[in-house]
């Protein structure tokens, strides 16, 4: 799989960090989560196509989209949470740290309608 470069300037899709956090109790008992932002970071988003898309069904059956983002030392991050831009949504498969240098986030993510 070819790797993509990326500068500061393909960090055009700002989204929204989110954890999820216990809502209030319904009338009925029912209790809904909700959603509380985390942080706002920019990234690069790529929809997953071809043989890449093949290749990685093997790993994560429901990865859509590969993002990227700047490493951030105030955020910790795990695979609870999304991210959310504008309506879309997109739930965290797993991530890595590009080249384990604290520089960049590589985000395995499935986008849910």
């Amino acid at each position: 799989m070819a790797r993509r470069k990326q500068g500061a300037g393909n960090y055009n899709h700002k989204m929204i960090l989110e954890e999820p956090t216990q809502g209030d109790a319904s009338a009925s008992g029912a209790v809904t989560d909700t959603w509380a932002e985390v942080a706002e970071m920019w990234c690069s988003l790529h929809p997953i196509r071809g043989r890449e898309y093949w290749a990685r069904q093997q790993v994560q059956a429901d990865t859509t989209h590969v993002m990227e983002t700047w490493w951030r030392n105030d955020v910790t991050i795990d695979t609870t949470m999304r991210f959310r831009s504008g309506s879309r949504l997109f739930y965290i498969e797993s991530f890595i740290d590009v080249d384990e240098g604290r520089r960049k986030l590589e985000f395995m993510v499935r986008e849910k309608p």
